[in-house]
């Protein structure tokens, strides 16, 4: 039932079958992409990032992010609509539109003096350019699709990712079997790394969920650097993924049964928020892991 390139449906059906089989009978679950990688390497890490994530603010790094992510999308949801707008019009008129940005990044941006607003609407704007250019605007691929937020459900589990920035293209389904076509591009701050790229492998089985089969080609990409990471969608990586799925969804369950879980130390500790409470991380307890 295999073929060299193509995907068959039964290879999407038993990689759900796979993850179905696993989640529990009872209240409904969710599983982020970030999730999968903070489980994967420590719950006292996934523990403590839910946490940082309520009670403190982005950095500036992660607010030009945030915001300069959501711009990209929205100047090519733009385009889209017929709305020909250059981009440094588009962002010094989006960035006094208030409603439509993140808390964080209002606190971020309001008390910004002219100059600082002119620096920050610059910055963005040439980001916008170059990403426009690379992908051939004014020409733009008319199968540029925008992408904030991938989910599927499998029973009670409900699988999302926010990795992904841009689809461009699109597979197609002859004779039964899928043959991949589409590239899945997400945006990173500074330079992308192979963590980075492989971070979409999440986001590569979700579409393969939705779609019948994989990505052919995944794009992990540096807003600031103009940098690029790719790599060709292969089977088994895809597969990988649902591995770590299988791998943390038992340890979901316990933490949301109450259970405080098995810390796991190791190179994360460093970048850990709870170093100064875990017992790994304390002065004079420190391990050989």
């Amino acid at each position: 039932s295999r073929t060299a390139l193509g995907y068959p449906p039964e290879w999407v059906a038993g990689l759900a079958h796979r993850i179905g089989e696993e989640v529990p009978f009872g209240p409904s679950l969710e599983l982020t992409s970030l999730d999968v990688e903070r489980l994967l390497k420590c719950v006292g890490l996934w523990k403590s990032e839910r946490l940082l994530a309520i009670t403190t603010p982005f950095p500036v790094e992660g607010r030009f992010t945030l915001l300069t992510r959501s711009l990209v999308r929205r100047w090519f949801a733009s385009l889209r609509d017929g709305v020909g707008i250059r981009p440094f019009e588009f962002v010094e008129w989006s960035l006094n539109d208030y409603d439509e940005m993140p808390t964080d990044v209002v606190e971020w941006v309001g008390p910004q003096s002219r100059e600082e607003r002119m620096e920050t609407v610059g910055e963005i704007a040439a980001i916008i350019s170059r990403v426009a250019e690379q992908l051939g605007y004014p020409q733009l691929p008319s199968g540029v699709v925008l992408s904030p937020e991938m989910s599927v459900r499998i029973d009670d589990l409900t699988l999302s990712a926010r990795d992904v920035d841009l689809v461009i293209g699109a597979g197609e389904t002859r004779d039964g079997v899928y043959w991949p076509g589409a590239v899945l591009v997400g945006f990173v701050h500074d330079t992308p790394t192979a963590e980075d790229l492989d971070r979409l492998a999440y986001s590569s089985f979700i579409y393969s969920l939705r779609h019948g089969g994989p990505p052919a080609r995944v794009v992990s990409y540096g807003l600031v650097s103009g940098k690029s990471l790719s790599m060709d969608v292969e089977r088994d990586w895809v597969e990988m993924a649902v591995g770590g799925i299988l791998a943390v969804l038992p340890k979901l369950v316990e933490l949301m049964n109450g259970a405080d879980g098995v810390l796991t130390p190791g190179e994360h500790c460093d970048s850990c928020p709870d170093r100064g409470n875990c017992p790994f991380t304390l002065p004079g307890s420190m391990r050989d892991w």
